[in-house]
């Protein structure tokens, strides 16, 4: 079948329709495969964004937690022997007890805890004191520089005096030598 042999109508109707075809054909082959992979391109540079942008904060962040593990690190090194270690966290808490007008029984020191890491020197104290003022110190030994931990904590009321009779576990740790010389390289 040739065109010659059609009447005007269908050759009109023969070159839409090859025209559509060829349309069709290229939008299948050529112009949806190259839409779809710009569509993935800008989403695949959409992820490289976040990441980026993760990845700067991270970057930021990480000098900030660089100095505060240098901080910590010197907080929690060794300055001293075991008894100049004891000694110093008697007298943090004897400045931490002085302004708060607390009465302090006993003061014990327990025996140090030695781990691989890290010596923990802990210390029980037996004070009376009022609601108020136990509550100021527990609060002072929470945000202590020396990162004094209260492990237990036993109250018992006084007769008819308004005190309370507390028994307190409080320790420090302490890196060890090896620990220390490992923060003193990375500073």
């Amino acid at each position: 079948m040739t065109l010659a042999g059609l009447s005007e109508r269908e050759k009109r109707m023969a070159i839409i329709c090859v025209i559509v075809i060829v349309l069709c054909v290229g939008y299948l082959f050529l112009f949806r495969p190259t839409i779809e992979k710009w569509l993935v391109l800008g989403d695949s540079i959409k992820e490289a964004h976040a990441n980026l942008v993760r990845m700067e904060t991270a970057l930021s962040l990480s000098e900030r937690i660089d100095e505060e593990y240098k901080e910590h690190a010197r907080q929690i090194a060794r300055k001293g022997t075991d008894e100049e270690e004891l000694s110093a966290l008697l007298q943090e808490i004897d400045a931490l007890t002085r302004p708060l007008n607390l009465d302090i029984r006993t003061v014990a020191p327990r025996p140090i805890d030695d781990r691989q890491f890290y010596k923990k020197y802990a210390v029980r104290v037996e004070l009376d004191a009022t609601i108020i003022n136990l509550a100021r110190f527990l609060h002072a030994l929470e945000g202590s520089p020396k990162l004094l931990k209260m492990e237990t904590l036993k109250i018992s009321a006084i007769d008819d005096t308004g005190l309370l009779r507390s028994s307190l576990l409080i320790s420090r740790v302490a890196a060890s030598a090896g620990e220390k010389e490992d923060a003193e390289e990375k500073s």
